[in-house]
């Protein structure tokens, strides 16, 4: 009900430009993320006249499923239930989706095609390249190391270049 009284006072007063809902919200609305002061007039609105809303006031996540980015989030998912043996590759899946959704922001898109994605994560590839080759001419064999596994995970999404000797 206090949820409720915050909703109708904000669509009112249109006082602030986002809210944060609390966990006495319902799971399905508040999830503990901000929605905009149009979503909540939209689902109080809603709720009055007991209908359903007409598309969901969350993004849903891109159609695509089939994508290189998507098939990095799913990975990031496996990952992150992995448990304590997959924490190597978590954090070097997560650089690779957070470089992804900072492009995504920068041009504004609902989601990266495939040759985006790739461009994005070549760019990670060759700083990974330089990172090795600056470790490793520092004595810190250590940092070169998580350097080359997380250019292993990159290079797996990755086309594969020809070689000179493969090439006709």
């Amino acid at each position: 009900m206090a949820v409720l009284r915050i909703i109708v006072l904000t669509c009112m007063l249109h006082a602030s430009p986002a809210l944060v809902l609390q966990s006495r919200a319902p799971p399905a609305v508040a999830a503990g993320r901000a929605l905009t002061l149009g979503q909540l007039c939209e689902l109080r609105t809603a709720r009055e006249r007991g209908a359903r809303l007409s598309r969901p006031v969350m993004g849903a996540p891109a159609a695509d499923a089939s994508g290189v980015q998507a098939r990095i989030k799913q990975r990031m998912m496996t990952a992150m239930k992995g448990g304590a043996d997959a924490k190597k590759e978590l954090s070097a899946v997560r650089l690779m989706v957070a470089a992804m959704e900072t492009r995504q922001k920068e041009e504004n898109l609902e989601a990266l095609s495939d040759e985006q994605a790739q461009g994005v994560l070549s760019k990670l590839a060759k700083m990974r390249k330089e990172s090795i080759v600056m470790f490793e001419g520092g004595g810190k064999a250590e940092a070169a190391a998580v350097e080359h596994y997380e250019l292993a995970i990159l290079q797996e999404y990755l086309p594969t270049m020809a070689d000179e000797a493969t090439s006709p």
